[in-house]
C-alpha cells in the first residue's frame, strides 16, 4: 500500500537563501560602517548617558570608563532620586570624566521619555 501522507510544502525562504541574504546584509553594513569611520573627524570623546542608576547600570558605567580614557559620563536618569544620587556619588570618584552636572540629572518616569 503506498504511503498516503502528503509531502510537506516548504513555505518561505530556504536556509541557503537566508544565509546568502544575511551574509550580503552583514557585509554591506560592515562596509558602510567602515566607510563612515574613515572620514569621521571628531574629538574622540565617547559621551555616555546612563539610564537606570541601580547596581547594573552603575557597574556598566564603571565598565565603560575602564574601557577607554576617552569615555565620559555626561548624563544620569533614574525613576528614583536615591539611586541617581548614589550612582552620582560613586561615579564622582572617577574625577572629571564622570562629573555630571545638575542639569543633566533626570529623575522620575519622565526621565525615560
Amino acid at each position: 500500500m503506498p504511503d498516503s501522507t502528503p509531502t510537506p510544502v516548504r513555505a518561505g525562504v530556504t536556509r541557503r537563501e537566508f544565509v546568502k541574504t544575511t551574509a550580503l546584509v552583514a557585509g554591506a553594513s560592515t562596509s558602510l560602517f567602515a566607510a563612515g569611520a574613515v572620514h569621521a573627524a571628531g574629538s574622540g570623546a565617547v559621551r555616555v548617558g546612563l539610564i537606570g542608576c541601580g547596581g547594573r547600570g552603575t557597574g556598566a558605567a564603571f565598565n565603560a570608563l575602564e574601557a577607554s580614557p576617552d569615555v565620559q559620563i555626561v548624563a544620569l536618569a533614574d525613576v528614583f532620586r536615591d539611586r541617581l544620587d548614589d550612582a552620582r556619588e560613586k561615579l564622582a570618584t572617577q574625577g572629571e570624566r564622570a562629573a555630571v552636572r545638575d542639569e543633566r540629572c533626570f529623575v522620575g518616569f519622565d526621565a525615560y521619555a
